[in-house]
């Protein structure tokens, strides 16, 4: 064996393969047993073997019951049904009692994740990419859905199985690889009628690929493209029931169309629908109230309606589409399903989140909840970083390097922008296979930048770059200034900023030059610290607010904690609410007024929160009440001037309150 083991690709391959091995034994296997809850989906697929739990959203069941009460026909169909086959049959052998052990359905996905691991490690020569992709795809972001049913679980692994083999299709040109990438392909896009997307860019890759993929044999290359486009079809198409069909565009035309529009009437009308539809406003497919239990109404509503209508209205109104998306990708922004991941039996509160194995979520969910509009402009920068990339060092890179990696970025900004517009609800979840993509693009991205050629530029521009950039980072991250002994909480607006900034610097000192031959770092660092230091001022003397009022979802509203906005409330500003019950939680506003007022709801399961203006406390608000009272609003006073404004959740609660809620709906300064 070699003295570098890493340079044997068999034993770099096992090495990488037991470490994400432990990894998913300790995420998935160690007691208590860890995933994600069902949110009602699993019957899609769990109904044609009567097999169910009897848990709820609150709770990631690690037992399933057979028996008739749990037997039905959804009428879906997934590649997905291929895995839990087998897995029912280990099953049976291993678990004779008539129930099932989620492990099982566990070990069947973490086994072709651990099968990607091998071949990806294998594949690359050097060992910091898949050591990279361990620390990203380890995470239990992504993890967590192997002890699940959801369709959107093996979307995720097959398409890391596409970009595995195509990797060593570029590489080896072997006709096993091209094949098995066309199966998975293939898999991907049949997982669910949502990732029929896929297809035709999968195609457009074999396409353009065919000298690599398909040894130059057009006919080998064009039948490979029907089948892909034919899968794309079929999984629009049939793979759920015709009845299902209704409810993505009902939801999103009547929870987050119809409700945000300056003209409701118009904009149904423009939607092909007529103003009688208004008084389903607010509402999603499954609301109560909603004519979904007529069968009729589904053929007759899509009639009228389709998502190209939707698509049409978006492009001619784009600050809505802007809107809707923004607020899609502020949710997305969590990147971990706010669905609970513990059995009900382990002893952990309802809707308990599992914190081990998060270090990447964790960063970007700290960078980016709550900030879609900084969200967006990662992705996007990212897709046109690499695709610049790709193009400036076409020359030196193997072919198919070029059409994979733009075809990557074009598909992730694709499925981005569609599932943030056609998908209203579970962003985290719908958006599993963006972001995974999105992550390959960021591997992508630091291989080529570390194998980038160099731009040869004059030593005042390297240093006015550097500046610029990390200027502009300073203006961005503004937070609230620091209340006395609350550092703890700046602390990640701190590094929010140190974060951008060493990405920023890190490029432009990585692509830059000066032709004076002088070192980058004499020209970016001086440049970098220079800004920052002139940034530092907007830390600590940050631009409040003036009067007016401020939704929940506005960027000066500061949250501390991990906090959920919900937009199917019709009754609040702007139908939507920000919450959460974590004791310690909170969010502040900086303001120049003399008075802000705290907009609210009341209601049976709202906790208590403490107040304080400029760090001296205000008093505790109790936000209980028999009866749901929409836009309540608390008014704190304040000498005219610029004040701090600042309410965190207590770990305390009415006694009749059924849970210790805390929102924001708005906040309005006066």
């Amino acid at each position: 064996m070699s003295r570098r083991p890493f340079r044997n690709p068999a034993v770099r391959g096992l090495l990488f393969t037991l470490a994400a091995a432990i990894i998913l034994f300790c995420e998935l296997m160690a007691p208590p047993v860890t995933g994600v809850a069902d949110n009602g989906d699993f019957g899609k697929l769990l109904g044609r073997h009567g097999l169910g739990s009897g848990q709820d959203f609150n709770y990631a069941a690690s037992t399933y019951f057979f028996g008739d009460q749990y037997r039905y026909h959804s009428g879906f169909h997934s590649s997905e049904l291929l895995l839990i086959a087998p897995a029912l049959a280990i099953n049976r052998a291993v678990s004779p009692h008539g129930s099932f052990d989620i492990r099982v359905m566990g070990a069947i996905h973490a086994s072709l994740f651990l099968l990607a691991v091998f071949l990806a490690a294998t594949a690359l020569e050097s060992a910091w990419i898949p050591a990279m992709a361990l620390l990203l795809y380890g995470d239990f972001m992504y993890a967590g859905y192997f002890h699940s049913f959801y369709m959107d679980t093996p979307a995720y692994l097959f398409t890391l199985w596409s970009a595995v083999f195509y990797v060593r299709a570029v590489r080896w040109r072997r006709a096993g690889d091209s094949l098995a990438l066309l199966l998975s392909m293939l898999l991907a896009v049949t997982s669910k009628p949502q990732y029929a997307m896929l297809g035709p860019w999968f195609a457009l890759l074999f396409w353009t690929g065919r000298r690599i993929l398909c040894a130059g044999r057009n006919g080998v290359a064009a039948a490979s493209v029907v089948a892909l486009l034919a899968a794309s079809w079929v999984s629009y198409r049939f793979l759920a029931p015709e009845s299902y069909r209704a409810d993505g565009p009902f939801t999103v035309i009547f929870s987050q169309i119809v409700p945000n529009s300056p003209d409701p009437d118009r904009a149904l009308k423009e939607l092909g629908l007529d103003a009688s539809y208004r008084r389903w406003s607010g509402m999603n497919a499954f609301s109560r109230g909603t004519p979904f239990n007529d069968p009729a109404f589904g053929p007759q509503f899509l009639a009228h309606t389709s998502y190209r209508k939707i698509g049409s209205y978006y492009a001619r109104h784009p600050a809505q589409a802007w809107s809707a998306l923004h607020a899609s990708l502020n949710e997305t922004g969590r990147f971990v399903s706010e669905a609970g991941n513990f059995d009900s039996a382990a002893g952990q509160p309802p809707g308990a989140q599992y914190r081990s194995f998060q270090l990447a979520s964790s960063l970007k969910r700290r960078l980016f909840y709550h900030h879609g509009d900084l969200l967006f402009c990662y992705f996007a920068g990212l897709s046109l970083g690499v695709a610049a990339l790709l193009l400036w060092n076409r020359r030196h890179l193997p072919e198919g390097a070029v059409p994979g990696g733009v075809v990557l970025a074009a598909l992730a900004m694709t499925t981005l922008i569609v599932s943030s517009l056609a998908d209203v609800f579970e962003q985290v979840r719908h958006q599993l296979v963006s972001l995974a993509v999105f992550d390959m693009l960021l591997l992508v991205f630091l291989w080529l930048v570390a194998h980038s050629r160099r731009l040869r530029v004059p030593a005042p521009m390297a240093f006015l770059a550097a500046a610029t950039v990390s200027f502009a980072i300073a203006l961005y991250f503004r937070p609230a200034p620091p209340l006395p002994g609350e550092f703890d909480h700046f602390d990640w607006s701190l590094t929010s900023f140190a974060f951008w900034n060493l990405v920023a610097v890190t490029l432009i000192w990585s692509l830059l030059r000066p032709r004076n031959g002088r070192s980058p770092a004499f020209y970016v660092l001086p440049g970098a610290v220079c800004a920052s230091l002139a940034g530092g001022f907007f830390f600590f003397f940050p631009t409040p607010v003036t009067a007016g009022q401020y939704d929940d979802a506005d960027r000066r509203v500061s949250f501390l904690g991990d906090w959920t906005r919900g937009l199917q409330f019709p009754a609040a500003a702007n139908h939507s609410l920000t919450y959460s019950e974590t004791p310690g939680d909170g969010f502040r506003l900086v303001f120049r007024g003399s008075q802000v007022a705290w907009v609210h709801t009341k209601a049976l399961n709202r906790g208590i929160a403490e107040v304080s203006v400029d760090g001296a406390p205000r008093g505790d608000v109790d936000l209980y009440s028999p009866t749901t009272v929409w836009q309540n609003q608390v008014v704190f006073t304040a000498p005219e001037g610029k004040h701090t404004f600042e309410v965190k959740i207590l770990d305390k609660k009415n006694p009749r309150s059924s849970g210790g809620y805390v929102d924001v709906d708005a906040l309005i300064v006066r």
